[in-house]
């Protein structure tokens, strides 16, 4: 089955809760055909949040913010808190982000 807003292929679950991430590997096939045919390829990770209905393709930490915009600030000060670099280890920051962000979700204010 194919999801609304997602590409066909497989999916790494990278956290599953109130919200969902999801990474998946892409490849780009480059042709030189100058002297010799020749065929190479880059390997890119591009990454979906899931909330509510709606996946989000996101590529940096102001793109996951903005779709959790509805908990942005704790999520920035639990980031600057823990010392959590999103460009050092994408999904593992998303793992976390995901965790806390149910967290926030889940505790009354």
């Amino acid at each position: 089955d194919t999801l609304p807003g997602l590409k066909p292929g497989i999916y790494e679950r990278i956290y599953d809760g109130g919200v969902t991430f999801l990474s998946r590997k892409e490849k780009i096939i480059h042709e030189d055909l100058s002297k010799e045919v020749r065929f190479s390829y880059t390997e890119n990770t591009v990454y979906y949040i899931r909330k509510d209905s709606d996946y989000v393709r996101v590529s940096t930490q102001k793109g996951v913010l903005d779709v959790l915009a509805d908990k942005k600030k704790e999520i920035q000060q639990y980031l600057k808190r823990n010392d959590i670099r999103f460009k050092s280890d994408k999904a593992d920051a998303m793992k976390k982000i995901g965790a806390y962000y149910d967290q926030l979700r889940n505790t009354k204010s």
